[in-house]
């Protein structure tokens, strides 16, 4: 379990199964976080969920978002793709449960997560992809220090539009050297 204030971080389990079909299979949630675009069906999600399960700390460390004292999942982040030669992995967050949303659950976990690759697996860089519409989660990244490093034009099919995709990273010496009171 990982503490992140206003929620806790512990690993994916099997028993979140049907939690996360329902949040994948969710179009609107899917589109939101730049996920898989084909109707989700219990067997992918079961091949989803075993590679998720598989890669656990290999190359991914995978966590749901609990609220504190509570072992139900509210979401889930990830740090995926772990590069351990160049110490780099990919960020994903997902607020499944909707009424968590707006509430600095994300933030927190987003936070704690980052600590956890700085400080735990010794990464240097984070990074993540968010669309160029998403405002508040940009605001959001900027706000923990991301730095924008480029857009993808047209990158994503989202809603049935071609969307710009806005590449973020942070590295260790700028977590590190953040102003007091930001996290």
């Amino acid at each position: 379990m990982l503490d992140a204030g206003t929620c806790l971080l512990r690993p994916l389990e099997r028993g979140d199964f049907a939690t996360t079909l329902a949040w994948h299979r969710d179009r609107d949630l899917r589109n939101a976080v730049l996920g898989y675009p084909f109707p989700v069906t219990e067997e992918g999600e079961a091949q989803w969920y075993e590679q998720a399960l598989a890669d656990q700390s290999r190359r991914a460390a995978t966590f749901a978002i609990c609220a504190d004292g509570d072992h139900a999942a509210l979401g889930l982040v990830r740090l995926s793709g772990i590069d351990w030669i160049v110490r780099s992995a990919e960020f994903s967050i997902v607020i499944g449960n909707a009424a968590s949303r707006g509430k600095g659950i994300g933030r927190a976990a987003t936070e704690r997560l980052i600590a956890y690759g700085f400080d735990d697996l010794n990464l240097n860089r984070i990074y993540l992809r968010v669309t160029a519409e998403n405002l508040a989660a940009i605001k959001l990244y900027e706000g923990l220090g991301f730095q924008q490093e480029g857009v993808c034009r047209q990158h994503a099919f989202v809603d049935g539009a071609l969307v710009d995709i806005v590449m973020m990273a942070l590295l260790r010496e700028e977590w590190s050297s953040r102003p007091k009171g930001r996290a």
